[in-house]
């Protein structure tokens, strides 16, 4: 049976990749198929990462609405302390969020370097890696390099998860204010919980910050 010649004119790019794969010694294969499994497994990571990401943000809206529910309780149990506390887990979820943008980053970083190594291994040209693979996922959740269309949504969806917290934290102070003042014990520990928290947060996004724009500037 005759060969089916591809039709149509082929791309330097995929010349390069024909000429590549008969070129490539054999010790060279396990080598190409380590660096190729850990690349997937490394996009994985990152699609979970981004997934979690998701998961986190519904359940912290779910907890939002029964939590607005349970303010309105007058016989909740605990006392002044319970309404002064409610929104600390939704703190705890912030904190967990920057550890997954935390995490996002460094994968971000390892796909990028198994990719040159692929790229490289493989005799692509240098134009392929400009734009492609690790580099656009991570460039898709960065506002560094984005439209300014993108960095308007970018600041209302982190900035408006931090608004949330926020009001929601003083909404909760004043209800516990309501009955035990605000120089009262609960009311005084949540501000210095919730102050702390804030530090600390704070600190980890510009932390983060400062890693993602020297990742986005090489």
């Amino acid at each position: 049976m005759a060969t089916r010649r591809m039709s149509g004119p082929q791309s330097r790019s995929t010349r390069n990749a024909i000429l590549s794969a008969k070129a490539v010694p054999p010790q060279a294969t396990e080598r190409l198929t380590a660096l190729s499994i850990m690349y997937q497994v490394e996009r994985q990571d990152k699609a979970n990462n981004v997934l979690a990401g998701l998961t986190l943000i519904a359940a912290a809206l779910a907890y939002l609405g029964i939590a607005a529910l349970l303010l309105g309780d007058a016989k909740l149990l605990g006392g002044s302390w319970a309404p002064a506390f409610l929104a600390f887990p939704l703190w705890i979820a912030a904190s967990f969020q920057a550890l997954l943008v935390w995490s996002g980053l460094d994968i971000s970083k390892s796909a990028k370097v198994l990719e040159q190594r692929l790229v490289s291994s493989l005799g692509f040209d240098d134009a392929m890696t400009t734009d492609g693979g690790a580099r656009a996922a991570g460039q898709a959740f960065s506002t560094y390099g984005q439209p300014a269309a993108l960095k308007i949504q970018s600041l209302v969806c982190y900035g408006g998860i931090w608004a949330i917290i926020l009001v929601f934290s003083v909404v909760c102070l004043a209800v516990a204010a309501r009955g035990a003042g605000w120089i009262s014990p609960p009311v005084i520990a949540a501000e210095i919980v919730y102050a702390l928290l804030l530090t600390g947060n704070a600190a980890a996004w510009l932390h983060i910050s400062k890693h993602t724009k020297e990742a986005s500037a090489r």
